[in-house]
């Protein structure tokens, strides 16, 4: 006959439940854990996605004009990207020249006819540049991204928020990207305040 005092007074059966109850919550931990590294991991890649969709070549002006280079606005089809860039650099362009080649760039369409391929193709590097901006703010919207996550975007939101006289932000409200204001005022971007 089995002893119902099995282990320090108590029985088989409350030992059996306090034994599966530890193995029960064991696994919990265990798989929490595993659940909490994974999550890092998918988060790493989506951010480095993120990372590579912003380094497309599409967006490959866009960011140079912001960087302070100056495009070839004319151009032809067969130049690349860097081509239009490299010929306009032979040129040193003064400042207040560029704030206002800048300026005419990403003016209304409307107002301005847009003539010229290396202006095309300008104008829809920042379109595209601005849809990525745009689709961040909705990742954060979505709880995807974390703020802190978004650091490594910062330099080029406050580049277009204060580009010629705010001349991008002008234009991301003229074709209607008003989330990249909520994703500069989110992370902390100070926008300067519109002089009209």
């Amino acid at each position: 006959m089995l002893d119902t005092e099995a282990f320090c007074g108590i029985s088989w059966k409350e030992l059996g439940l306090i034994l599966g109850g530890a193995l029960t919550l064991g696994t919990f931990i265990i798989t929490y854990f595993e659940f909490r590294k994974n999550n890092k991991v998918r988060r790493a890649d989506f951010l480095d996605k993120l990372a590579q969709e912003f380094n497309d070549p599409k967006m490959y002006l866009a960011k140079k004009i912001l960087d302070d280079f100056w495009i070839e606005t004319q151009g032809d089809p067969t130049l690349s990207d860097a081509e239009l860039v490299f010929r306009a650099s032979q040129e040193k362009i003064e400042e207040a020249k560029l704030m206002t080649d800048v300026k005419n760039l990403l003016g209304d369409h409307k107002q301005m006819p847009i003539i010229g391929y290396g202006r095309h193709k300008a104008r829809q590097s920042f379109d595209d540049l601005l849809d990525f901006f745009t689709k961040m703010q909705h990742y954060l919207d979505l709880k995807l991204v974390k703020k802190k996550e978004l650091n490594y975007f910062i330099y080029y939101l406050d580049r277009c928020a204060w580009k010629a006289d705010g001349a991008v932000m002008q234009f991301a409200s003229i074709y209607r990207y008003t989330e990249v204001s909520r994703l500069m005022m989110n992370l902390g971007v100070e926008i300067p305040q519109s002089k009209s």
